[in-house]
């Protein structure tokens, strides 16, 4: 036998092999598969530790189901509290006590013991849009405009920058809800400038933006919420669902040895009038 007809026969030999030895090392079936925990724990600014929720979610469908029973615990500095779930197998944990109010640049860390596994993850809760400056306290949509400028401007110190800029997203609504007053709609457009407006929807890295006629339909005090996020928490955000159950230990976030995201954030708010 020629030494090129050995190696053929030699790689048949393998491969009728090979089936028999498959069965040594079975590959799991998808719906086989251990669900994962996946945690989305988010600390305000403000207010005691109320947003942590705790899911198992399967890999294979991605169903999910509440992670009840679990011990979690919340660190800062030396000291740590214990949260407790919210209602019975509802897997959301809350300090219930209301033993700490989050605070904005303080760093905390949390601890999920489910059984035998350890989870853990770390946090600095960012600054506020604060030392804001603001060109007007009020604007005008109409007659008064000689006297009150026809747009507001708003700086605010970015206390959250490093390379980049912090991450801010920026809402407007009326304070006196009940007594609210419609703009005419030619009046909210006066301004050309409006449809080239930006009041952040979504979190953006700036820190100032421009308030128009268009982005507002009534008269009288309007709040303007500044809420500050963190880089880590935008790009979970910005994952897709699926992407971050099957990605495992690459999905976006940042949980040691589980899926998902703790974060903070932190609230500012500028009452500002309109005017006619």
């Amino acid at each position: 036998m020629s030494k090129w007809m050995k190696h053929i026969a030699l790689l048949l030999l393998t491969a009728l092999a090979l089936p028999g030895l498959s069965g040594c090392f079975e590959t799991p079936e998808p719906e086989d598969l251990p669900d994962r925990l996946l945690v989305q724990a988010y600390l305000w600014s403000g207010a005691p530790a109320w947003d942590i929720t705790l899911q198992y979610v399967n890999p294979a469908t991605g169903a999910q189901r509440a992670a009840s029973g679990l011990q979690v615990n919340l660190t800062q500095g030396t000291t740590t509290i214990l949260l407790e779930e919210e209602v019975a197998g509802s897997g959301r944990y809350e300090d219930r006590q209301g033993q700490w109010i989050i605070e904005p640049g303080l760093v905390y860390d949390l601890l999920i013991v489910d059984g035998e596994n350890r989870y853990y993850a770390s946090t600095q809760v960012p600054y506020p849009a604060n030392e804001y400056a603001i060109n007007s306290e009020a604007f005008s949509v109409g007659d008064s405009s000689e006297v009150l400028p026809s747009y507001i401007e708003v700086d605010w110190f970015d206390a959250n920058a490093g390379q980049r800029p912090g991450w801010y997203k920026a809402a407007i609504s009326p304070v006196e809800q009940d007594t609210l007053v419609p703009i005419a709609p030619a009046k909210q457009l006066l301004d050309s400038q409006a449809v080239y407006t930006l009041i952040y929807e979504e979190p953006v890295q700036e820190s100032s933006l421009f308030i128009f006629p268009g982005l507002v339909e009534y008269y009288g005090a309007h709040k303007l919420t500044i809420t500050a996020y963190q880089s880590a928490y935008i790009n979970f955000a910005d994952a897709e669902p699926g992407t971050i159950i099957n990605l495992g230990s690459d999905a976006p976030g940042n949980i040691v040895n589980g899926l998902g995201i703790f974060s903070g954030f932190t609230r500012s708010e500028i009452i500002f009038f309109v005017e006619d």
